[in-house]
């Protein structure tokens, strides 16, 4: 029954260590062991295990070659994936984009105002009241009046806009929270003051604008309403006119409010109507803005929810770390280390078998005139040597990785280089049908980089 390859080496007694793979030592060894020989058979069958033994082992290192590409790959795809940690960066620029688009349509909107026609009428208490405080007090109710009539108008006419263009909830939130008002006198149409009747009559064209600093609209109570008075906006209420003569204002005084109110009428209208075109323009050019780059954001949020949900599924399958959303950039940079350190380990697994890897020459001839032994143990130095030779030196046998601007790719470096230093061999005599030997040789390395001076081959 013969002998297997690993069976045959490891009852072979002729195993020359390193330290000792001298002519001298392989002479007494072989001496102490003459009556070891070996026949054809058994180095044939020797040939076909060494064979079967190696392809074993490049079994087992294409295993980790493929385990090692496999997380080169993933490595890859985490690194390109880890531009998702600037995803909520880009999402804060977009919204401090919309805060400014909504600034700008704000800025644009406060230069707009709405024309309207305001009448002061007041019975005076006395006929000695001051002019310019007649007028004061005239403007300083009316302003209130005129402010809360045009946010009402202005309010109803970006809710009509909201419904007919479906902008979002949050902008046109946005400009209603944004609407205070100012107003001042475009122009003073009848300022009229009656010391014999005791009325002062105030009639103006107001401008007013919704979305300038903000005027309080309850500064009538606060300066408390002059008795005997009515403050009308003539265009809305034009009917009430003509109370005014409760408190003793004359006919031909109404009828003049009357026909100037008429004739300022049309103008105040087509004025108006162009600020509220012009006023849906700027809006709607901001919605347009900001419906655009709530699209990217919306874009970036399923992003970040995509890339997300790959990397955790990357991290879990490939690496011993524990998957965070909340600290992402820690655990990606977590996750490639980890990976970095499995591949530096396969790059090890990988050494360690290869150094199970038997090299052999086989039934080399031994003429045995002179000293058998002598010239065994010369053969044997040869032999060693010739194999050094041929197998010792491996440059690049571990290829590493490297990240090139973004690009995993294999790559040869210098700092791979492997050499192959001499460890043990196992002597095989076959005596020959005549004045001869054969003797096979198998030898064994170790694999480590080079330097080590100690080390001989």
């Amino acid at each position: 029954m013969s002998l297997s390859s690993q069976e045959l080496l490891e009852n072979n007694p002729i195993k020359i260590e390193k330290d000792y793979c001298q002519k001298g030592f392989i002479k007494q060894m072989l001496q102490k062991h003459e009556n070891l020989k070996y026949a054809d058979i058994n180095i044939q069958e020797l040939k076909l295990e060494v064979w079967d033994y190696n392809s074993e082992v490049d079994k087992k290192q294409q295993k980790l070659i493929d385990r090692k590409n496999l997380l080169i790959d993933k490595r890859q795809e985490i690194e390109i994936l880890k531009s998702i940690i600037q995803i909520p960066d880009r999402i804060k620029t977009r919204n401090a984009s919309i805060a400014q688009i909504r600034k700008e349509v704000e800025e644009n909107l406060s230069g707009l105002g709405y024309k309207g026609i305001y009448l002061f009428a007041t019975k005076m208490s006395s006929p000695y009241t001051d002019s310019k405080e007649l007028r004061e007090t005239a403007i300083r109710h009316i302003t209130p009046i005129a402010v809360e009539h045009t946010n009402g108008s202005f309010i109803s006419s970006i809710t009509t806009l909201k419904k007919k263009e479906s902008f979002d909830d949050e902008f046109y939130r946005y400009i209603k929270e944004e609407i205070q008002g100012t107003c001042n006198v475009e122009a003073e149409i009848i300022n009229t003051l009656n010391r014999r009747g005791s009325y002062f009559v105030f009639l103006a064209k107001i401008n007013t604008k919704p979305l300038q600093k903000k005027v309080d609209v309850n500064i009538s109570e606060e300066y408390g309403k002059p008795e005997n008075t009515i403050i009308l906006n003539t265009l809305k209420d034009n009917k009430q006119i003509k109370n005014i003569s409760d408190i003793g204002i004359p006919k031909d005084e109404i009828r003049k409010i009357k026909n100037e109110v008429k004739q300022w009428e049309a103008l105040i209208e087509a004025e108006n109507e162009r600020i509220q075109s012009i006023e849906h323009d700027f809006i709607l050019a901001g919605k347009r803005k900001t419906d655009a780059i709530y699209e990217e954001i919306d874009v970036l949020d399923q992003e970040f929810f995509r890339k997300s949900n790959q990397l955790k599924t990357l991290i879990n399958d490939y690496t011993d770390v524990d998957f965070s959303l909340d600290h992402l950039e820690k655990t990606i940079n977590l996750a490639l280390q980890d990976i970095d350190n499995k591949i530096s380990n396969i790059d090890k697994e990988i050494i360690k078998e290869e150094e199970n890897r038997l090299f052999a020459k086989y039934q080399i001839m031994v003429s045995t005139s002179g000293d058998y032994f002598t010239r065994v143990a010369d053969e044997t130095i040869k032999i060693q040597q010739e194999l050094i030779d041929t197998y010792a030196k491996v440059e690049n046998y571990v290829r590493v990785a490297e990240l090139e601007n973004d690009n995993y790719r294999k790559s040869v470096s210098n700092d791979t280089e492997y050499q192959r230093y001499f460890d043990k061999l196992w002597i095989f005599p076959e005596p020959g049908e005549g004045d001869f030997f054969r003797i096979t040789i198998v030898i064994k390395f170790v694999l480590e980089k080079p330097g080590k001076s100690w080390r001989w081959w």
